[in-house]
């Protein structure tokens, strides 16, 4: 029996419980694990006097020391600390605090901090919390700061979708509003004037308004002066460059899909509350500002387990990008898709959150492999004319390794 839980030696008696009530004195018992050997066999209880009288603890636990906190990242900070002690209820947990406000729990002795500001300092404690609900003091502060962000902001893409007049540039991360809405920051050739830049809700996306661009030639686009939203901002390399060419309306033609299923070509139908697949009622609930209105194919949910590497084929009648969103969940991605680049962004349905993988794919010809996703979603594809990539060949994933 073990009694470590009593506050002291306490009187215990025994009791047959298929008898009628006797008891045999067990006499003064410590508290401290016990063995009685019972005189026959049969349903014995032991009843000890007081067994939960032990005092409540009134003492808080001591305060964690040597708190120290190192920058991780622009935006992280990890935080260890040496355990505090309670000999009466014991550690519960640690409660942390960040510039006076409680901004977390831990039942270790450590915490990451996430979401901060880039080149930024801040002040931390900690307390600790017993098993009676007593908080400790609060550890000596400690001071620890994010790391500057010192990445000047590049093109990922220059595209347009069918409408002569506008340009839609994607940055690799939030950019400034004055600078990126400065039409003399931008250039076209061939004859092509701007008239107008807006930045989207997203902070990465500018929309060029410009004359009239002509079927089937190559345009480049020149940027200069954009900076980002850093706390001291980077600004884009001088003269940085993408081409593109404008090419009339996209035809999507010769859908093949292994599976048999009648997959849909959606045109220009990406948005909000839009059905993501043919056999489920699961919508788009955020469409990336980046990808407005695009045409997209509406796949089979039920096809997410299937394999190979050519599993679904379509002709496209000019040069895209070709987007694959794809479930997130599947940490693993499949090999074929070694050739997609991770763009950052996301599309979310009412079921899952895609990670969005894009590949720039000439005019003819477009073979997309399996999902090989289990018992998560199916992936969605999404085409846009004139995708143009990085000033470099994408090399591959960037968010997890394939198989």
């Amino acid at each position: 029996m073990d009694l470590s839980g009593m506050a002291g030696a306490q009187q215990a008696v025994a009791v047959d419980t298929k008898l009628a009530y006797a008891e045999i004195d067990l006499g003064t018992l410590n508290p401290t694990n016990q063995t009685w050997t019972a005189p026959y066999s049969s349903d014995w209880a032991i009843a000890v006097e007081g067994f939960s009288k032990r005092s409540p603890d009134t003492s808080p636990p001591t305060a964690p020391q040597s708190l120290g906190g190192i920058a991780i990242s622009k935006s992280q900070i990890d935080l260890t600390w040496q355990a505090a002690s309670d000999p009466e209820s014991g550690i519960n947990k640690y409660l942390i605090y960040r510039d006076g406000t409680k901004v977390g729990e831990s039942t270790t002795t450590s915490f990451s901090d996430l979401g901060l500001a880039e080149n930024s300092t801040y002040a931390y404690e900690v307390s600790a919390v017993n098993g009676a609900s007593l908080e400790s003091k609060k550890s000596t502060p400690t001071s620890a700061a994010t790391l500057a962000d010192t990445t000047a902001p590049s093109i990922i893409s220059g595209t347009t979708s069918g409408d002569p007049n506008k340009v839609t540039v994607a940055f690799s991360e939030p950019v400034e509003e004055a600078s990126s809405e400065n039409m003399s920051n931008y250039g076209v050739d061939n004859g092509v004037t701007i008239s107008g830049a807006s930045l989207a809700s997203d902070l990465k996306t500018v929309v060029l308004t410009t004359s009239p661009h002509t079927d089937g030639v190559t345009y480049t686009l020149n940027v200069n002066n954009i900076r980002d939203r850093a706390r001291t901002p980077n600004v884009i390399v001088a003269n940085t460059q993408v081409t593109y060419s404008f090419a009339g309306q996209l035809v999507i033609s010769n859908l093949t899909v292994d599976s048999g299923k009648a997959y849909e070509v959606v045109e220009n139908g990406l948005q909000n509350g839009a059905l993501a697949y043919i056999d489920r009622g699961y919508t788009l609930n955020d469409v990336p500002v980046s990808l407005p209105a695009a045409t997209y194919i509406k796949t089979a949910n039920d096809d997410k387990g299937l394999t190979g590497s050519s599993f679904i084929t379509f002709d496209v009648n000019q040069n895209v990008t070709v987007y694959l969103a794809h479930d997130n969940r599947i940490t693993t991605k499949p090999s074929w898709m070694v050739s997609f680049t991770d763009t950052g962004d996301d599309l979310v349905t009412t079921d899952s959150t895609l990670s969005i993988f894009a590949k720039v794919v000439s005019a003819g010809a477009v073979t997309l492999g399996g999902n090989e996703g289990g018992g998560n979603s199916m992936y969605s594809v999404i085409i846009i004319p004139q995708g143009t990539p990085l000033l470099a060949a994408p090399t591959g994933l960037t968010k997890v390794s394939p198989k």
